[in-house]
């Protein structure tokens, strides 16, 4: 090892006060290592000693430190020749410091050797020392000390037990004023007794007065302590007489003592109260007794084993008998007793039950959570009793307060979170892997009260929160089916954000649950705990359905108390597995506190993100395009599950969606989608997919709120949570979550279908429908957050959503903002917009929440900005900024009202009130039917229904009033909209690409609303508004925008192309309609734009018109047959897209239709590939048929309609001639079967088996034959069955074979008794009984063939179960030869098939007990 000099700094710093003693000697070592090496260092070396030599004098510790350095070194000098050999600069460093440090003369003499204390001069000669040496050995370690082992030994040890006892007794000796110590050493010195075993009697002594102190103690029945002093004077005396004793050799006594006596008790009861009075140092009597760390250490770690393999055996299947074997021999468990009876285990137990933890706590400190877990029952209760004690004492005025509902300390406690945590926390730490906090359940709750108390005054501080994620949660799981705990801890946590609560939730998860957590930290029994909660949820969801759900979700919570993680991480895996759970695991956490609900939802983050089981999971289904079932199945779970808990934690969910889309991960909208639709209540927003939309919902659209809940749903009411609702929206206007995400997703579209640099190449269609799922999610989020009904009328709600509507223009960027700050296109930054310029209107009500929508929105010189960033100068001269504004501003609820579906709504909706009070009418008040008191039931949709039509007359006014008003608005500035005529059709086309086009892709209610502003415009006579321009201009870039459109934007084009081509087709197929709609209107006029033109704009006549007809007709009908022929998926799916909207208008000329229709064979043959388009294809084509017979197709001849129809009725007859051709061949082989079989009755089932009954048709209820066409009545019937004449007993055969007909009633409303009766056989009975006999027999299946009889007979045995009614008359005649429905034998005793036969004689059979 190289030697080298430490800085002076480094050595005078660690000769100041106590230093670094330890790196004090590695310094000094070094500098004596320098000093004796031969080296040029040894002179710099010891000048750098020389220069601390002050220090040194001055600090005791440090000399001591440098004195065991010399010693060592000095001894470690080789010797030559029996001498060791001293270096010059080594010398020379002792004798100045023996000069200059006087108190070095003495420790030097012992440790230096002769010669070298020669050579530094402290002696004279080295034999003298040598000589010297000898006698002082001699004299301390050989020379033998005699005492008196006779007469005056004997006589000195009684006079000193009698002092002694005349001292406790406080009796007078000699002179009062010595000391008893005293005595007792001059006894000693008299007698030439031996001080120890003089120490051993006094010991005795005390062992008899600790014994008797206890006996008194227990027989008062007093608290278990410490002796007092204070109580017992003899103790006193007795404690102040041992400690006059030499007490060098106690420590050695003791032990011997302890080694050799049969009562341990005694002496450890003695050794225990020396260390409570400071007289026996422990540590010091710990050294003689024998080694207890190793055995304790060998006892935990052989526990922790046998514990860990008990863990890993649960619920293993053992299917041999050595296994059981095995885990009896587990069951013993670890010898424990060598551990449990050593003294140092029971000299710390009496400590502890005396109270003097504190003595031995910083002695055994790394060992205190071993003996915890190996003696939970003694030393763990007795450390959870010490923190009892210190929380009782720290609550002796605040009891009151504390038990209280509140849980909160008075504001003027004088109780701090440091002083409560310096408490409790490292104590509790020490039993913590035990778990035996369990036993002390009132410390438990006592101190989750007081941690939830002061948390009203303090900020949780890091040593709490380490606390509550150590201690507080992973306990509570030892107390299970317990809510009152965790309604206890949940009193704490929901102070926090739920970022620190999730934070808990997931150091309390770990690495995994159940035997997954095995190799981490967690305490065994937490794992176990665990284990078994796993296997009891699971047992419980077993029989979870919707009969046994009541005591299924009690079973549930109990678990949830203790272990909520293991039981929802085993819900939600059921959940993602099996959807039809959903509604029913909702209903099953009625029970759940609000601690395991908040779980709960910290789970459902997990496994959206992968942290909570299922990493790297797979959001798309095996295709690549579909999401996956586990998704779908949690985003419906999520929705249900808010609905049901409004006050769940959703920010943390709401958090993570707008991680994933700032991401670009749009997979996970689905969530934000079902909790707009369940939680919000906004389902009749969700108007994907826009191609399934009615026109009958499309119309809805433009009217209120409420008329779009009401027509999305076909009238079916679907009822939602408004607290849930207000929730949700709270959640998304706080942090502006709401406005954040609405941004984002706006952004979404360009970035999904532009942004694939680096990325793997989607599919065509997940791209669009991930386009299209953007689209949808930003409508519905938009309408949620803006709207300020919140589906009530009273003042409070209308002021909550003022204000919810005035938050949302506070965090709303400006228009300006959103198009150049977040690259917005125009139409999204106005969509963002528009419904805050209707609030401004709307809120108009004298408060100043009109005031911020305005400010928000329309800042004072937003619209000269906006002007001059949005429009160019070509913009500008061809048409006015106010069109733009008017047209971006306004909505379909501006520009249309639908009074025909207000008007049916509120038809219906009244015939809907007439049935309820019919219905209430119908049913008495008090039933004797058992029936149910409708009245309360139906109160409350009475009231809604009512209410709901009021509503709807009220909007339908104000709208009406309102599409008045923007009418107005517009004609009024209509004359500025366009500039001069000359640019008609680059005004039109400006139009179009500036305002139709981008609005129309952002939706099905724009679409329509984009058609409905063209034809107000077309209808207002718009100077400069050329409506043929725009119809050329729309029609064939709609048409051709298909090949590259997502299926929303092809609904969207759909839904517009429709709108404007039924005012044109009837334009074009009724001349009056177009003189009266279109003919010299200003919207007629066009450009003559052909080679030889002029260049002039005149209005084109009808004839005209019909060649533009036939070019857009030609336009979309190309367009839609090469999307169709094309080999893309999404260009055939367009197609079919809009050509089923446009069915009932287009296409009306046969020829192309026709093309179409021969185009969509291919696609509706059963090998093509794509199902979906497949199904598309056979309906469109069917649409188109119908179409056609509906004389859609206006320009079919009335020739080649002739030719049709007599080819369709050839072809029917044809068909009509092959089936009657069949029923032929299959009445003979039907005869020809009969023939070669005969007609033999039985076959072999002897007659008393009875004939053959059809399935289905015949009852226990029918009568029957007997075998000889008499029919025989069941005794089991619950109805008189009336006498049947012979005469009216019918031949089945006979009758199917014409030779006799029998015109009763009977025989004209018989059914078929065999399954494979020809046709003819029915010829008898009338084709409405014939219908309604077969709808009733194929209606009733197994599920009803077993019911209990209404009302059967007393007397009647057989008349327990019954089949239902048989559809046949009561008194009809089942025949013998009929279906070959198999019968019971007649020995098996099965009461719902008795046989009927002659000698019976209809009487039923006894049943066998």
């Amino acid at each position: 090892m190289a030697t080298f000099i430490p800085p002076l700094e480094d050595l005078r710093r660690a000769c100041v006060g106590n230093g670094e003693l330890g790196m004090a000697r590695d310094l000094f070592q070094s500098l004596l290592k320098a000093i004796i090496a031969p080296s040029s260092l040894q002179n710099e070396a010891k000048d750098r000693i020389m220069q601390i030599k002050a220090q040194l004098k001055e600090n005791p510790k440090i000399s001591d430190i440098v004195l065991d350095v010399i010693w060592l070194e000095t001894s470690m000098i080789e010797t030559e020749n029996g001498k060791s050999t001293y270096p010059e600069p080594l010398i020379d460093l002792l004798k100045s410091l023996v000069r200059d440090i006087p108190t070095l003369h003495g420790p030097l003499l012992e440790i230096l050797d002769a010669s070298l204390l020669k050579m530094i001069g402290i002696t004279e000669s080295e034999p003298d020392l040598q000589k010297k040496i000898r006698l002082t050995n001699t004299q301390q370690y050989y020379r033998q000390h005699k005492f008196n082992l006779l007469v005056e030994e004997s006589e000195g040890f009684a006079k000193f037990l009698y002092t002694v006892c005349m001292l406790l007794n406080d009796r007078q000796i000699v002179n009062r004023n010595e000391r008893g110590s005293a005595i007792l050493l001059r006894l000693i010195g008299t007698f030439s007794l031996d001080p120890n075993r003089c120490l051993d009697i006094l010991l005795d002594v005390l062992d008899r007065e600790l014994e008797a102190v206890n006996s008194n103690v227990s027989n008062k029945s007093t608290t278990s302590g410490s002796p007092s002093t204070d109580d017992y004077p003899r103790l006193k005396r007795l404690l102040q007489l041992i400690n006059g004793m030499p007490l060098d050799k106690l420590p050695a006594l003791l032990a011997f003592k302890l080694g050799r006596c049969q009562d341990m008790n005694r002496i450890l009861c003695s050794s225990a109260f020396l260390v409570l009075h400071e007289v026996l140092n422990l540590s010091e009597f710990l050294t003689w007794l024998p080694e207890w760390a190793d055995v304790l250490e060998s006892a935990y770690n052989a526990t922790k084993k046998q514990e860990r393999e008990t863990v890993k055996a649960m619920g293993r299947v053992k299917l041999s008998s050595a296994s059981s074997k095995n885990t009896d021999e587990q069951a013993k468990g670890v010898d424990l007793s060598s551990l449990n009876n050593h003294p140092a285990t029971r000299l710390i137990l009496l400590l502890l039950r005396w109270n003097q933890f504190s003595l031995v706590e910083g002695l055994f400190q790394p060992y205190w959570s071993m003996i915890c877990c190996l003696f939970p029952d003694t030393f763990g209760c007795l450390i959870c009793d010490v923190v009892m004690d210190s929380v009782n004492e720290m609550l002796k005025g605040e009891q009151q307060a504390l038990w209280t509902k509140q849980s909160q300390l008075k504001p003027e406690s004088a109780l701090s979170m440091e002083e409560i945590l310096l408490t409790s926390v490292q104590k509790l730490e020490y039993t913590r892997d035990s778990g035996c906090i369990v036993l002390r359940p009132g410390l438990y709750c006592k101190i989750c009260r007081l941690l939830a108390g002061v948390l009203v005054k303090e900020r949780p501080s890091e040593e709490f929160i380490n606390f509550l994620r150590s201690f507080i949660l992973p306990s509570l799981g030892l107390f299970k089916s317990h809510p009152s705990f965790s309604q206890e801890v949940w009193k704490i946590i929901e102070h926090f954000p739920y970022q620190t609560r999730y934070s808990l939730y997931s150091s309390w998860r770990g690495i995994g649950l159940e035997r997954n957590a095995i190799l981490s930290d967690k305490p065994l029994w937490l794992i176990q705990g665990e284990i078994l909660a796993g296997k009891d949820a699971r047992h419980a969801l077993k029989r979870l359905s919707k009969d046994t759900i009541r005591d299924a979700c009690r079973a549930i919570a109990k678990v949830c108390h203790s272990h909520p993680l293991v039981v929802f991480s085993t819900i939600l895996g059921q959940i993602e597995s099996y959807d039809n759970l959903v509604q029913v695991m909702v209903d099953a956490l009625r029970f759940a506190t609000p601690l395991s609900l908040d779980v709960l939802a910290y789970c459902i983050l997990g496994r959206l993100d992968g942290t909570g089981g299922g990493v790297n999971r797979s959001r798309l289904k095996d295709d690549g395009v579909n999401v996956s079932q586990w998704l779908q199945s949690l985003e419906s779970f999520i929705g249900a599950l808010y609905k049901h808990f409004p006050a769940l934690e959703l920010g943390g969910i709401m958090t993570y969606l707008m991680e994933r889309v700032s991401t670009g991960h749009v997979m996970e909208l689905g969530v934000l989608r079902m909790l707009l639709k369940e939680s919000g209540g906004w389902a009749f927003a969700d108007y994907a997919p826009a191609a399934s939309l009615s026109s009958t919902q499309l119309e809805g659209r433009a009217g209120s709120t409420l008329l779009k809940r009401e027509t999305m749903s076909f009238g079916v009411f679907q009822r939602f949570n408004k607290k849930a609702s207000a929730s949700v929206r709270r959640v998304l206007l706080n942090d502006d979550i709401g406005v954040k995400l609405l941004v984002l997703l706006s952004q979404l579209p360009n970035q999904i279908i532009f942004e694939t640099k680096g990325k793997p190449s989607k599919p065509v269609k997940l791209i669009g429908n991930l386009v299209d799922t953007c689209q949808v999610t930003t409508s519905m989020l938009l309408g949620f957050l803006t709207d300020a009904s919140h589906d009530n009328t009273s003042s409070d709600s209308a002021t909550q959503g003022a204000n919810d509507i005035s938050s949302f223009a506070k965090s709303l960027p400006s228009l300006l903002a959103l198009h150049d700050e977040y690259e917005l296109d125009v139409a999204s930054a106005w969509m963002l917009v528009r419904p805050l310029l209707r609030s401004e209107v709307a809120l108009s009500t004298g408060d100043n929440s009109s005031e911020v929508v305005s400010t928000a929105v329309r800042p004072p010189d937003l619209s000269q900005e906006f002007k001059d960033s949005m429009q160019s100068r070509k913009i500008s001269k061809l048409m006015s900024f106010s069109l733009f504004e008017y047209f971006y501003s306004f909505t379909l609820y501006d520009v249309c009202c639908p009074e025909d579906i207000y008007k049916s709504e509120i038809d219906r909706l009244e015939k809907e009130e007439e049935r309820i009070n019919r219905q209430k009418s119908s049913f008495p008040l008090t039933t004797t039917h058992g029936r149910p008191n409708l009245e309360s039931d139906d109160a409350g949709e009475l009231a809604r229904v009512k209410n709901t039509a009021a509503l709807l007359a009220a909007d339908l006014k104000n709208q009406k009033v309102n599409v008045a008003s923007c009418k107005e608005t517009i004609a009024s500035k209509a004359g500025i909209f366009f500039a001069p005529e000359i640019n008609l059709r680059e005004a039109a086309s400006l139009f179009f690409c500036a305002c139709v086009y981008p609005r129309c892709m952002k939706g099905p209610d724009d679409a329509l609303y984009c058609a409905r502003f063209v034809l107000l415009l077309h209808s207002l006579q718009v100077p400069g508004f050329s409506t043929m321009h725009l119809l050329d201009i729309l029609t064939v870039a709609t048409s051709k925008s298909l090949f590259g459109l997502t299926e929303g934007e092809a609904a969207n084009v759909s839904i517009l192309l429709n709108e404007l081509w039924m005012t044109v087709s009837k334009w074009r197929y009724d001349e009056n309609e177009f003189n009266s709609g279109l003919g010299g209107k200003v919207g007629s006029k066009m450009v003559d734009e052909g080679d030889n033109s002029s260049g002039e704009i005149t209005s084109i006549s009808y004839q005209q018109f019909i060649q533009m007809y036939n070019k857009w007709h030609a336009a979309i009908g190309m367009t839609a047959l090469g999307c169709l022929n094309s080999k893309e998926y999404i260009h055939a799916r367009n197609a079919l897209i809009v050509l089923t909207r446009m069915v009932g208008s287009f296409p009306t000329r046969p020829c192309l239709a026709n093309k179409l229709l021969s185009d969509l064979q291919p696609m509706q043959d059963e090998n093509f590939p794509f199902a979906d388009l497949r199904a598309s294809a056979q309906a469109y084509s069917i649409q188109l048929l119908k179409a056609r017979d509906e004389g859609v197709w206006k320009e079919e001849s009335a020739e080649a309609v002739k030719a049709r129809l007599s080819k369709e009725k050839a072809a029917a007859a044809a068909r009509q001639k092959k089936a009657e051709e069949q029923m032929e061949q299959l009445k003979l082989d039907s005869e020809k079967i009969t023939e070669e079989i005969g007609e033999k009755e039985s076959w072999g089932r002897g007659e008393r088996r009875g004939p053959y009954r059809s399935l289905g048709l015949d009852d226990s209820r029918a009568a029957r034959g007997n075998g000889s066409g008499v029919a025989v009545s069941d005794s089991r019937s619950t109805h008189s069955t009336p006498p049947i004449a012979k005469d009216r007993v019918v031949s089945h055969h006979r009758d199917a074979t014409g030779s006799t007909r029998d015109d009763s009633r009977a025989a004209k409303d018989r059914v078929p008794t065999a399954r494979n009766d020809p046709p003819s056989s029915l010829s008898g009975t009338p084709p409405a009984a014939r219908r309604e006999s077969e709808q009733d027999s194929r209606a009733r299946g197994l599920e009803g063939r077993w019911q209990k009889a209404p009302n059967a007979e007393p007397n009647n045995r057989g008349a327990k179960r019954s089949r239902p009614p048989s559809p046949a008359d009561p008194g009809e005649i089942i025949q013998e030869d009929g279906g070959r429905n198999k019968r019971p034998r007649p020995d098996t005793d099965d009461s719902r098939h008795q046989v009927a036969d002659d000698s019976r004689k209809g009487y039923p059979r006894r049943r066998r007990r």
